[in-house]
């Protein structure tokens, strides 16, 4: 086997480390949080949430799950279509896939509808009434506040 040789360092050179890969490094995971975050809002549905004068923003949390109902009656899970409101089945398999996951905390379960503002009043009493159907009591609705 060939041995390379090892170059002695240089006495009295440059101690500066090299920041040229660092800062390559920094600007492919600046071009990735953008081009990620871009996917996370693209995928969203875009809908018109009704304005509520005293609505009260809720905070985050892991004990909850995420439904849109579209103004055409489309039924979403997050980002991804599971259905319509005239079949809720999906949205009862979710509620109950997330209350087994969740285990002891499955009673502390809180389901967050969006819905659109031109939905109409028959699509949100269908899935209230999927919720209640999968034993949901504890309903989050989304709506912007008003500027006072």
């Amino acid at each position: 086997m060939a041995k390379g040789k090892m170059k002695k360092a240089d006495i009295g050179g440059d101690d500066e480390p090299d920041l040229t890969p660092m800062i390559d490094v920094i600007f492919l995971l600046i071009i990735f949080f953008l081009i990620a975050g871009k996917m996370i809002q693209a995928g969203r549905p875009k809908i018109d949430v009704p304005i509520a004068a005293e609505a009260i923003k809720a905070d985050k949390d892991a004990r909850r799950i995420e439904f849109t109902v579209d103004s055409q009656g489309n039924l979403y899970f997050l980002e991804s279509h599971i259905g319509d409101v005239s079949n809720p089945q999906p949205l009862t398999e979710k509620i109950e896939e997330r209350r087994t996951l969740l285990g002891a905390d499955a009673s502390k379960l809180q389901v967050y509808l969006r819905v659109d503002s031109e939905a109409t009043y028959g699509d949100v009493k269908r899935v209230m009434g999927a919720c209640a159907k999968a034993k949901q009591q504890k309903i989050l609705f989304a709506a912007y506040t008003t500027e006072s």
